[in-house]
């Protein structure tokens, strides 16, 4: 699995031009671009979990933000960086295990003052923002349910595992196989569990989720794509270098961890906010958002079906369009809540334009690592995603939003591309909507109007 890894394309630069403030600045502590990307698809996937009440109409329904993502890198490469990202829903971890004590506490008081005869309370439902993965089937539900019944509507459930083996492992076993419940939560599925005093029904499951592993843990875990696990995640991919790094602690590497606690601090307040809310907090696309996602999407499917790739691919690419809109929500509330929106009195929050390109970018590099994943699992014999594709992409990358086919070739010429593969680049671009030709010789990249 060596030569995907290295060939993976990271996150284009236009996903780090327009973030909002808070993943902006947490973006600036990571010099390696590498790191960078690992630790944004980290904190769009905790911040996803940390929005009671956000979500979005879709034609099949209404979304919340919920993201499940996969980093998948050689052990010592830098999967590490997570941690920061883990670390913005601490400070919403310690609230509700807070409230959770008081609350128990206040229950124990009232049974014990009990006539004899009288039946107690329910217990509180128990308040937790990390869901261990480390658990058997019947206490991971539980987790989810107890949560479906708290203020906000419930949703406050990730789970965040650096070690994929640790989900692996449960998997495995008999009584720990929940996979049923994740492939549901996406879509936000109705599930039940039978038990001898009652029926547990989670009306809508949802979860969030955040893991880490090597290429072989991904195995384990995911095995094929035929069960449909493996659609419902968005992948990064990378080799890491082998190349000593300076371990030396200098003031920025300092300085990370008190920004990280600040932003963590200040998720809560906006969990706070959003929790206080008794309507939903609806974010809204307009139609020349929805125009060009659906053109992105299509171009995106129609590319894998005629290259021939397997079947499975296209469950990637149109769950990817539910990714790319859940990431454009997360981005869509952190900015309102930076602008100073009162978010309890707020009908609807309407996403910028830079918001929903984010999610496209990130959702199609998603679904790029995606499709070289795919090619190493068992099942059909697969075809490779290939290399001239990962050019494109980054030659698409690298031009400006207007130029010149003069232009595109000196671009194309820095990348060790020939005049030919440059024109025919551009002539598949068009094709695919991602470029338009308003006149001859020029050339813009699809914008959003307005």
């Amino acid at each position: 699995m060596a030569d995907p890894l290295s060939q993976a394309p990271g996150y284009p630069d236009d996903v780090y031009t327009s973030l909002p403030t808070l993943l902006a600045r947490g973006a600036g502590h990571f010099a390696q671009r590498t790191e960078r990307d690992v630790w944004l698809t980290g904190a769009v996937s905790v911040l996803s979990a940390c929005l009671p009440r956000v979500g979005f109409w879709n034609a099949d329904g209404f979304y919340r933000p919920h993201l499940m993502a996969c980093v998948v890198a050689p052990a010592s490469s830098g999967k590490g960086v997570l941690r920061y990202a883990h670390a913005l829903g601490t400070q919403v971890e310690r609230l509700l295990r807070t409230e959770y004590g008081r609350e128990l506490a206040d229950w124990e008081d009232h049974k014990a003052f009990l006539s004899k005869g009288q039946t107690a309370p329910p217990k509180p439902p128990m308040r937790k923002l990390y869901v261990s993965a480390n658990a058997s089937a019947a206490a991971f539900f539980d987790a989810i349910g107890a949560s479906d019944d708290l203020p906000g509507g419930g949703g406050h459930n990730l789970v965040f595992e650096t070690e994929i083996d640790t989900l692996a492992a449960s998997q495995a076993q008999e009584w720990g196989d929940f996979s049923d419940v994740l492939r549901k939560a996406f879509h936000h599925e109705r599930h039940s569990v039978e038990r001898k005093e009652r029926e547990l029904v989670v009306e809508r499951l949802e979860l969030a989720m955040c893991i880490s592993g090597t290429p072989e843990q991904f195995l384990r875990l995911f095995g094929t794509a035929e069960n449909g696990l493996f659609s419902r995640f968005g992948f990064y991919i990378f080799s890491g270098t082998r190349a000593w790094r300076d371990q030396r602690p200098t003031d920025h590497s300092r300085d990370r961890y008190g920004y990280f606690a600040d932003a963590a601090r200040a998720v809560r307040e906006l969990f706070l906010g959003l929790r206080t809310r008794e309507r939903r907090l609806e974010v809204v696309l307009s139609d020349a958002q929805w125009d060009l996602h659906t053109a992105t999407f299509r171009a995106m499917l129609d590319s894998v079906v005629e290259a021939g790739r397997a079947p499975e691919t296209d469950a990637t690419v149109k769950r990817a369009g539910i990714m790319a809109v859940r990431i454009a929500a997360v981005l869509a509330t952190l900015r309102a809540s930076e602008r100073g929106d009162d978010l309890y009195r707020l009908p609807c929050i309407q996403t910028a334009d830079e918001d929903v390109r984010c999610g496209l970018l990130m959702a199609r590099t998603w679904t790029q690592h995606a499709a070289m994943l795919l090619t190493h699992m068992p099942g059909p014999e697969r075809v490779v995603m290939r290399a001239r594709d990962l050019r494109q992409d980054a030659f698409f990358d690298a031009l400006p939003e207007e130029f010149t086919g003069a232009e595109a070739v000196l671009i194309g010429a820095d990348m060790e591309h020939s005049r030919r593969s440059v024109y025919n680049y551009l002539k598949t671009l068009l094709e695919d909507s991602r470029l338009a030709n308003p006149s001859r010789g020029l050339y813009t990249k699809t914008r959003l109007e307005g």
